[in-house]
């Protein structure tokens, strides 16, 4: 299975009593610039993966497929702490709960385990929502899109999932990601689709991976100059297309 960014690949996983399919998700460096601005790829994986510790830990009624773990370039992997064999999580959860004693902050449910990836590329490995279990939207569209119940019914869903993303307030606009011991941290620039398409077209956004904002104007600023800078630097394209365009009409 392949989409625009990503490829996919079914995995048939077996374990004592356990019989699953997963899905095994693997960027595409040469469409998110990876090769322009290295580190592109283990961004994604950090951003998609602090969302969805995000999303479990604070919204866990909008459904998810589960993140059963990643893994990045540079060959650190991560777990969730549920995929432990019993006596290293009950020693992970006793920890925990004592850093809550005294005050401190517990990690995501997704911790680094000691040995090294050598897979060299990062990945997601994720729940598959088989046929039974949901049909994409894309493709009951045309058969249901004229059945009043339907819209109302996709329409309540998306209400119910946006008031539960609102409802809990947040301190800056950014992205979340997992930090190396798998703290939960939102200390990523937001990151879009535009932006890596942009900097794929090697067109420079001048948002550093570090930056977030605590006001909405800074990040509209930000975002109004890198397509500034687009506009500047497909300058000769635009000519060469509003000339084509003229002479067509003529």
């Amino acid at each position: 299975m392949r989409g625009s960014f990503n490829i996919c690949i079914l995995v048939d996983f077996y374990v004592p009593g356990q019989n699953k399919q997963l899905i095994i998700r693997f960027p595409l460096p040469y469409r998110i610039g990876d090769i322009c601005y290295p580190g592109n790829a283990d961004e994604k994986i950090l951003c998609e993966a602090g969302t969805y510790a995000w999303l479990q830990t604070n919204c866990p009624d909008v459904p998810i497929p589960y993140l059963y773990g990643f893994g990045l370039r540079s060959g650190k992997t991560f777990t969730a702490l549920d995929n432990r064999p019993f006596l290293p999580r009950l020693l992970e959860k006793f920890r925990r709960r004592i850093l809550e004693w005294f005050g401190y902050t517990s990690p995501s449910r997704y911790i680094p385990l000691p040995n090294v990836s050598s897979l060299n590329t990062g990945y997601l490995l994720i729940e598959y929502i088989k046929p039974c279990q949901g049909k994409m939207l894309s493709k009951s569209w045309e058969e249901g899109r004229h059945d009043p119940k339907l819209w109302t019914n996709l329409f309540h869903g998306l209400s119910r999932t946006l008031l539960a993303l609102a409802r809990t307030p947040l301190p800056k606009i950014g992205s979340f990601i997992l930090d190396e011991g798998g703290y939960l941290q939102l200390e990523n620039r937001p990151l879009t689709l535009q932006i890596q398409q942009l900097e794929n077209e090697q067109i420079p956004v001048d948002i550093p991976r570090d930056r977030t904002y605590t006001s909405v104007d800074s990040y509209i600023h930000d975002i109004l100059s890198f397509h500034e800078t687009r506009l500047a630097t497909n300058q000769t394209l635009y000519k060469i297309s509003g000339t084509a365009c003229i002479r067509h009409q003529h």
